[in-house]
Formats: C-alpha cells, sequence, structure tokens
C-alpha cells in the first residue's frame, strides 16, 4: 500500500483562497500528502500565516502569497513569488 503522506511527494501547489474553510482544509490535505503548498489570501494575512504554521509545524513547506485573482498582475506577482520560492508549479 501506498504512503498517503508521499503520494505528491516532490510535487508543488497552489491553492487559491487558502486562508480559510475548503480552501485551507485542500491546502493541509495536499501538505500531508507530500507537497510543498502556496496558500493564496486576499483578505487576512493572519489567517494565512495560521495556515502556513500548521503545515510547517506537521513538517511540510508552505508559503503564503497574497493576490486578488480577479487581477492579472496580481496572479502574475503570485505565480512569480510561488516559483522563486519552490522552482515550479505542479498543482
Amino acid at each position: 500500500m501506498t504512503d498517503r503522506r508521499q503520494l505528491l511527494h516532490g510535487q508543488t501547489a497552489l491553492v487559491t483562497g487558502a486562508s480559510s474553510g475548503i480552501g485551507a482544509a485542500t491546502a493541509v490535505a495536499l501538505a500531508r500528502a507530500g507537497a510543498k503548498v502556496g496558500i493564496n489570501y486576499n483578505g487576512s494575512a493572519e489567517r494565512a500565516s495560521e495556515v502556513v504554521r500548521q503545515i510547517e509545524e506537521a513538517g511540510g513547506r508552505a508559503i503564503a502569497v497574497k493576490a486578488n485573482v480577479s487581477k492579472k498582475t496580481d496572479v502574475d506577482d503570485m505565480l512569480s513569488r510561488f516559483i522563486e520560492a519552490f522552482g515550479r508549479l505542479d498543482i
């Protein structure tokens, strides 16, 4: 049986709206499966930091990236920061 904690080992994922609710749960699940995760938020840096903290305390890697996904320049900047941190985007 495959170890679920390693299903996504070596992969990177960016989750929009990940500072709360379904987005936060998705980000944590991806990290538990071994992915490095970008936590996108637009409103609450504090909540995004809390999700990053949860992931890091469990041994994962994550960064918080502020962006309004309805603005192309914000999305471009978010992707640049994410790729700078993790080298690529898989998910």
